[in-house]
């Protein structure tokens, strides 16, 4: 679980599911982006919508393992980032309950780490590439599919083109700088 925007999230045991009869939990499969929200005793876990549904609760593309959430970030208390495993990256804002695709990486998205609040640094399969999120985005399609050869990306602000990901497994920005 990611803290929030403040760091204080957290998880009491008594959320958990009951366990089956071997003692396993059972998680439910979470395609979408969904929060934790509550006080005290009284908690929700709430789906928040893909960019595009125009009901609530709407699944995109269900069936597709290409819909999975992959990484999140807070951008502000009020927003979230969220990156996908087909590639895009949407903005999902508490306070109206919209989103937006803001961008498209090159691979699936595996973490999202902001810098400050209109840039992001993203990574993905052999991949790591700064955004501002300030400009329109460019090169979106509508079903992207990162493993074609006709996949397009949204153009980067900055490109780490030494990214190795079997040498650099993890990173975290700090102010200016990237951690590696």
């Amino acid at each position: 679980m990611d803290s929030g925007p403040n760091g204080d999230s957290f998880l009491a045991p008594r959320m958990l599911p009951d366990p089956d009869e071997g003692g396993d939990y059972r998680w439910p499969i979470y395609y979408g982006l969904h929060t934790l929200e509550g006080f005290g005793s009284h908690w929700t876990l709430s789906q928040k919508p893909f960019p595009g549904d125009t009901k609530p609760g709407a699944h995109r593309r269900s069936d597709s393992s290409h819909a999975s959430v992959t990484a999140v970030e807070w951008l502000s208390q009020d927003v979230i980032a969220s990156g996908l495993k087909d590639s895009t990256v949407f903005l999902h804002d508490l306070r109206s309950g919209g989103s937006a695709t803001r961008l498209q990486h090159p691979h699936f998205v595996s973490k999202i780490r902001k810098i400050d609040p209109y840039r992001l640094v993203v990574s993905g399969h052999n991949s790591l590439q700064m955004y501002d999120i300030r400009y329109a985005p460019n090169g979106l399609q509508r079903k992207p599919k990162p493993n074609s050869r006709s996949h397009t990306s949204t153009r980067p602000y900055l490109t780490f083109p030494e990214y190795e990901p079997e040498s650099i497994q993890d990173f975290d920005v700090l102010g200016k700088w990237l951690l590696t």
